[in-house]
């Protein structure tokens, strides 16, 4: 089978989960998985999207167990793959670290978005959007853990997610 094929099945199962058919969806980013796997390899970049994705649809569907093992096989190919450096190994260890979060694993998960956070910082700097986010990711846990100090100094270094804007000059409106 051609890679674009299968491709084209990943994308489709994709587009049925969008669209809420996930008994459907669910045989075809599997298919896709299995096929990229055969064909590409586990390091190959459309490879790791597709387990991605199944992993992200595992999640959702509360099949935390098997979508854990898929980010971190996603993880690791991910790093080996594009390096440390690289903003989709950022967004794979944000992943993992959500999915830890949500089976409650929440040391596991606070490890994981610490080094999500110094990496922003090293790659994309204190003031780029995915570091504040980052830095939002990681005060939210740690006040879901108590430690509430360090949380309110992480949000300090973020502007107001409200939205709401600065005064100019220091002049009152």
């Amino acid at each position: 089978m051609h890679a674009d094929t299968i491709r084209s099945i990943n994308n489709l199962g994709s587009l049925l989960c969008s669209c809420k058919k996930h008994d459907e969806a669910e045989p075809l980013l599997r298919e896709s998985l299995a096929k990229h796997r055969a064909l590409l390899g586990d390091l190959d970049e459309s490879t790791l999207t597709c387990m991605g994705n199944l992993a992200k649809f595992l999640e959702e569907r509360e099949l935390l167990v098997e979508g854990e093992q898929l980010y971190h096989e996603c993880l690791a190919g991910r790093r080996a793959f594009s390096g440390e450096k690289d903003q989709g190994t950022l967004a794979r260890i944000y992943n993992l670290a959500d999915l830890l979060k949500t089976k409650g694993q929440l040391q596991e998960a606070e490890q994981l978005f610490r080094e999500e956070l110094e990496k922003c910082r090293e790659i994309l700097g204190d003031d780029h959007e995915e570091t504040q986010n980052s830095i939002r990711n990681l005060a939210e846990l740690l006040e879901e853990m108590g430690q509430v100090d360090e949380a309110a100094r992480l949000r300090a270094e973020v502007p107001d997610s409200e939205g709401e804007e600065e005064e100019e000059d220091g002049e009152e409106p």
